[in-house]
């Protein structure tokens, strides 16, 4: 099944589970204009990305590679800090690194990159060093062109990874037992409500069988719950990888001069090491560490 007819299911068979008043469980049938959404144990809440905007924004922006006559995106023009703050990582602490001006109210005035929390009095302070501006971008340039050597072969394993990351037939089927399961759980306890309305028994009896329907029901909705998330996680994974691609095959063949439109859809970020390296990760996972001079 399709994630969102497992998810529209599951949600009504939520809406058939029997609930409780006033200390009994009764049943609530579905089409009763007084059900109320229930959230199971597998409820999600949302998820924000430091990135999700950028990403959005991005597929706005001009091609790589354009020629700096024709307009370019708003990053292009960007300062450097508000590139930088975004992917540029503590090796010690994963703390981002920001821009601090030194000697500002004199002519030897600087700006340098350092770990935000590296003067924290709340823990031990970190031993990365600071960068310039100057030195972030030659670095990031050698990265770039070391990356763009492999262009072929990385646009072949790209292309692997993403087919393995879109089989998700696994995932799925394991999806529709579970909702077969959740289901059958539903109407096992939809049985037991209308027995104890109808006869007289033992509430204690009655209680622990409910009891133990409703975690079976928790427990398989939240192993559906995981697998969905799953599937969700390879699929938008995917999508980033086929992003990758195009950026990766528009992309100039080398980089002599800075350009922040290359920094911004290639990269994922950069972590900064005690030895003064960058490790650049980018968008596909690949790593390439550049040495400080």
């Amino acid at each position: 099944c399709s994630s969102a007819t497992c998810t529209t299911a599951r949600g009504k068979l939520r809406n058939r589970m029997p609930v409780a008043a006033f200390g009994r469980p009764f049943f609530v049938a579905p089409e009763s204009p007084h059900v109320c959404p229930v959230s199971g144990a597998g409820a999600k809440s949302g998820e924000q990305s430091q990135r999700g905007d950028e990403a959005r924004r991005a597929r706005t922006w001009p091609r790589l590679g354009q020629s700096k006559s024709r307009p370019e995106g708003r990053l292009a023009n960007a300062r450097g800090d508000d590139i930088f703050s975004s992917k540029l990582f503590c090796g010690d602490c994963g703390g981002l690194y920001g821009a601090k001006v030194w000697h500002s109210n004199d002519m030897y005035r600087r700006v340098i990159w350092q770990c935000n929390r590296k003067f924290s009095k709340t823990q031990e302070q970190c031993k990365t060093p600071h960068l310039t501006e100057d030195a972030i971008k030659e670095m990031f340039l050698k990265a770039y062109n070391r990356l763009m050597r492999q262009r072929k072969q990385l646009i072949e394993d790209c292309e692997l990874m993403k087919s393995l990351l879109t089989d998700c037939a696994e995932q799925e089927a394991g999806m529709e037992q579970l909702r077969q399961e959740i289901e059958e759980i539903a109407d096992m306890t939809q049985n037991l409500v209308r027995q104890n309305t109808r006869q007289t028994q033992s509430q204690e009896a009655y209680n622990a069988k409910y009891n133990a329907l409703a975690e079976r029901y928790e427990k398989a909705s939240a192993k559906h719950d995981k697998l969905e998330a799953e599937v969700a996680r390879r699929k938008n994974k995917a999508r980033q990888i086929a992003a990758f691609i195009d950026q990766l095959e528009k992309a100039p063949a080398s980089l002599e001069e800075w350009d922040s439109q290359v920094w911004s859809l290639l990269l994922e970020k950069g972590t900064v090491n005690r030895d003064g390296s960058i490790t650049f990760e980018f968008r596909n996972g690949k790593e390439i560490n550049v040495e400080a001079k």
